[in-house]
């Protein structure tokens, strides 16, 4: 007799999985991925151009356990304009020695908190120990656990924000200093990214959100929006001159534009895992 499956709604994902876990897991995920001891199928981009939308479907199986997973991503272009979030998912789970399913999860914030960890790993890595001033391009769910994360490895006493939806900067501005107790400044003036040592794109954008002459040498670029190979959100001169540091190579080259525009621009550009880093 078939049991029910449960359903892990979006609360119970943020109780269950702390940010500070979720690092911790990305270690051991990064690892593995440089490795090879995991399994992770190019995901299918099911593009929906009527409805100026995108669904990606992500499966993932590893060795070093007894289950796999799929999750189901649906993009949104207009939802924003609607009061709606860009971003929908939901995580299916299975028993990978019976194939029987074992929970759904709702996974909005399962992907922001994925996203965020691994960020905050890269910046605990990569950015200069003394780091304490942020800018964020973007000011949705992702870009608050960005935020979060950085915040556990690093002294940060001041957030410059860019956001083209002045409310959504002033939502994001109140929620985020009154939980990490930090200075945010709602800004689009590019040239304060001069003083800058850690940058974050959450966008959506196509087209580069910075000009690569205010930025210095020296600063740590998370950069997450891209998806697409046509995507992007860093211009190639940062790329070039920039050391790039990748969750997957293989899965880069195929789909993202921050690098796969340079590189057919000419340009050769040298990747490294961070799994490479970590062993």
């Amino acid at each position: 007799m078939q049991t029910k499956i449960p359903f892990i709604s979006d609360d119970e994902v943020k109780k269950l999985l702390p940010l500070s876990e979720a690092i911790e897991l990305m270690k051991k995920a990064f690892v593995q991925i440089t490795n090879k001891t995991v399994t992770i199928p190019q995901r299918i981009n099911l593009e929906m151009p009527e409805v100026s939308a995108d669904s990606l479907i992500m499966p993932v199986y590893s060795s070093d356990d007894t289950n796999y997973g799929v999750k189901i991503v649906s993009l949104n272009r207009d939802n924003p304009a609607k009061d709606l979030p860009f971003i929908h998912a939901l995580m299916i789970l299975f028993d990978s020695e019976n194939g029987k399913p074992l929970a759904i999860l709702d996974a909005e914030n399962l992907t922001a908190i994925r996203t965020g960890a691994a960020s905050g790993l890269a910046t605990k890595l990569l950015s200069v120990p003394d780091a304490s001033t942020v800018a964020i391009f973007g000011a949705g769910i992702q870009a608050k656990y960005q935020l979060k994360a950085i915040c556990k490895f690093r002294e940060i006493k001041k957030v410059f924000v860019f956001e083209k939806k002045l409310k959504k900067s002033e939502v994001f501005k109140k929620e985020m200093e009154r939980k990490l107790g930090i200075t945010i400044q709602i800004s689009d003036d590019q040239n304060v990214l001069k003083d800058v040592q850690i940058i974050c794109t959450a966008t959506t954008s196509s087209v580069p959100v910075f000009d690569d002459k205010c930025i210095s040498g020296g600063t740590q670029i998370n950069a997450i929006g891209s998806y697409k190979s046509l995507k992007r959100e860093i211009p190639t001169e940062t790329v070039k001159r920039s050391s790039v540091f990748v969750d997957s190579k293989d899965a880069c080259l195929k789909e993202a534009g921050d690098l796969i525009i340079p590189i057919e621009e000419g340009n050769d550009i040298n990747l490294i895992e961070i799994g490479e880093v970590l062993q």
